[in-house]
Formats: C-alpha cells, sequence, structure tokens
C-alpha cells in the first residue's frame, strides 16, 4: 500500500506497515551491503543510501500513525488557567492519549463544534451559571439563547468540555471517560 494512503487512512492496520518497514530498512540495508562488499567510494553508494534515508524520513509520519497503541481522538475545549481541565489534559497524557487542546480564550467553540456537543449534553448544563462573565452580563436577569450566548461569549462555558467521537462531557468527569476507553478497546 503507498505510504500517501497509509497517511491520509487513520485507521490503519498494523499489518499495513510492515511492508512498508521492510521496504524501507531493505532499501538502507542494500546501500550499506553496496558501500561495504563492493570497496566502492562513498560518494558511488550515496546516492543509494540518501534515497533511502529520504524514503525512510517523507514515511516517518505513517510509520508513527501506524504503530501508536491508543488511537483515541479526543478534542478538549478549556482554558490554561481552569484546574479541572489540567486534570482532564493530565488524565488523557497518562493514559498515553494525546488529546487535542483548545484554549477558549484565544479561540471561542465554532457553531459545528457546539451543535456536536449539544447532542450529547444539554445547553443548560453547557452554560456556567457561577462565572463572572455571567453575572457582569446580567444573564440572570434577562431572556436570552443560550447557544447564541456561548458562541458569542466562550467564557461562559463550563469546562473542560471534552469531545470523543459523538461523545461529549462538561467537567472532570473520569468515570465517563474510561466507559469510553473501555469502548474502544472492543
Amino acid at each position: 500500500m503507498p505510504a500517501m494512503s497509509i497517511i491520509k487512512n487513520r485507521e490503519t492496520d498494523v499489518s499495513l506497515c510492515k511492508p512498508l518497514v521492510i521496504t524501507s530498512v531493505l532499501a538502507f540495508g542494500r546501500g550499506l551491503k553496496a558501500l561495504l562488499r563492493t570497496g566502492r567510494s562513498f560518494s558511488d553508494c550515496f546516492f543509494s543510501i540518501t534515497s533511502s534515508i529520504r524514503y525512510i524520513a517523507n514515511n516517518a509520519h505513517a510509520l508513527n500513525n501506524c504503530f501508536t497503541e491508543n488511537k483515541m481522538n479526543i478534542q478538549i475545549f478549556g482554558t490554561k488557567k481552569c484546574r479541572d481541565t489540567q486534570k482532564a489534559l493530565r488524565y488523557f497524557k497518562e493514559r498515553g492519549t494525546q488529546p487535542h487542546f483548545v484554549d477558549l480564550a484565544q479561540k471561542a467553540m465554532s457553531r459545528g463544534e457546539l451543535q456536536n456537543v449539544k447532542r450529547s449534553v444539554p445547553l443548560e448544563n453547557l452554560i456556567d451559571r457561577d462565572c463572572k462573565a455571567y453575572t457582569d452580563r446580567g444573564l440572570a436577569h434577562i431572556r436570552h439563547d443560550i447557544e447564541e450566548t456561548i458562541l458569542d461569549d466562550p467564557r461562559l462555558i463550563k469546562t473542560p468540555v471534552v469531545r470523543f467521537g459523538s461523545h461529549a462531557s462538561v467537567g472532570y468527569t473520569p468515570d465517563l471517560w474510561e466507559t469510553w476507553r473501555a469502548g474502544e478497546d472492543k
């Protein structure tokens, strides 16, 4: 299978990477063997060796993706100052998953991302009624569309918001995340 299709396919089986590894190692070995066996100068075999190294380097990303144990695609929305967000990041890192972190202080949640979260978590649970931004805007005393309010001001979102596929959670909920991990192993 060509390396580019291995890179594009996120659900790659390790067996697809085996030919890529063997080809890379054999090509590199042939270059070194030719250098040692024939007694030719290094410059004569340089092309074979460098092309092998270039091939391995170009496909290193594909090889890395193939041999990662955990393929959980976790996205965490939060702020760097939030203790629960820090605990959520640490939770996944300790279990071998590198989550994708979106800092809500720098980038707001898009409408599509909010729709995906809304499928798992009711909007009433997503808005933080105890935060300073909620009281500053006087939202406790006026009627407002929660979805539009959250899109306008991401500081109103309870953090962390953790997404995994079609699942989402709000707050630090390691028990729920563990069920996601158990379902992924099956």
